[in-house]
């Protein structure tokens, strides 16, 4: 069976073609250069997509560095990679704070769990659920320099769940810095996963309701944009009272769904939701159409060219 995410192969015979005369760019990093090419992508009519030559070659990207990329994203012992809480509101300090420290201590308590059950002993792994409600807060766009994004990068908060001479056992990067204010679903995906354009989800010939208006998010012309790369939890302003955060998908796994969708996830669970989500469990809330419908339109309006 293929996979539903690789690269369409129109997708990667204009990324081969077209790479070299956008590659001048050099305060362009990886991402920003796939996302200005997957503009030009869009912006083709269905016969020129398919007109393209065929290539058997991969990404030409894929080894270009980029501002955004975390150093420690694939150290960790826990997981293949790790997730990004990534603060967007700014306007007390005090909630996000302590929905942080609730964060780490649920990762201590389950790092220890899974070491007592790997040395034979009774541990416990905390169990969690998430609701799936909520709504955006700011509609301002961000836009981010290489320059600015690499000190970003490279100071993302430290977690104090571990000392520097243990193992990594981390699950998480916690980033906060008042530029990403009122950012984005859509926004937050593009500074820090890779876009990719992939084969759309096919209509199942059960459904019978009404099929969304194609759009580069959900489906056209048989294709779909999705992002790879860390998970990303986002601590928006309705974090500060009823400590949930939006979990945002990178690519719909369901047919309906759109990239960059959310839902409302508890802080408490986020650690043991990542864990699991890194181990390739699916994470539907039930299969509910309770996605955020307020950023699912804010995604789509700031995702037309």
């Amino acid at each position: 069976m293929s996979d539903p995410l690789a690269d369409a192969p129109q997708w990667l015979a204009f990324l081969n073609a077209n790479t070299s005369t956008h590659a001048a760019h050099d305060n362009f990093g990886r991402r920003q250069l796939k996302l200005a090419l997957a503009d030009q992508f869009w912006k083709l009519s269905k016969e020129q997509r398919n007109a393209l030559p065929a290539t058997t070659a991969g990404d030409p990207l894929a080894d270009m560095p980029d501002p955004f990329d975390f150093p420690d994203a694939k150290t960790s012992v826990v997981v293949k990679c790790k997730g990004i809480v990534l603060r967007t509101d700014f306007t007390n300090d005090e909630a996000w704070s302590s929905v942080r420290a609730a964060i780490e201590a649920t990762e201590r308590d389950g790092w220890k769990a899974l070491s007592d059950d790997v040395d034979g002993d009774d541990g416990e792994e905390s169990s969690g659920s998430s609701d799936g409600e909520g709504e955006g807060d700011n509609d301002d766009e961000m836009e981010v320099d290489a320059e600015t994004a690499a000190n970003t990068a490279a100071n993302a908060e430290p977690s104090t769940s571990t000392a520097e001479s243990e193992p990594d056992t981390r699950a998480l990067i916690f980033l906060s810095d008042p530029r990403f204010d009122g950012l984005s679903n859509i926004a937050a995906l593009r500074l820090l996963n890779d876009v990719r354009i992939t084969r759309s989800i096919e209509r199942p010939l059960s459904h019978s309701g009404k099929s969304p208006a194609p759009h580069r998010l959900i489906a056209r012309d048989g294709l779909r944009e999705v992002y790879m790369g860390p998970q990303l939890w986002i601590y928006d302003a309705k974090s500060n009272t009823d400590r949930t955060v939006r979990l945002v998908e990178r690519a719909g796994a369901m047919y309906g769904t759109a990239t960059a969708d959310s839902w409302r996830a508890k802080a408490d669970h986020i650690w043991e939701l990542q864990i699991n989500m890194d181990a390739g469990m699916g994470i539907d809330f039930g299969g509910r159409d309770n996605w955020t419908a307020a950023e699912r339109a804010r995604n789509l309006q700031e995702t037309e060219t």
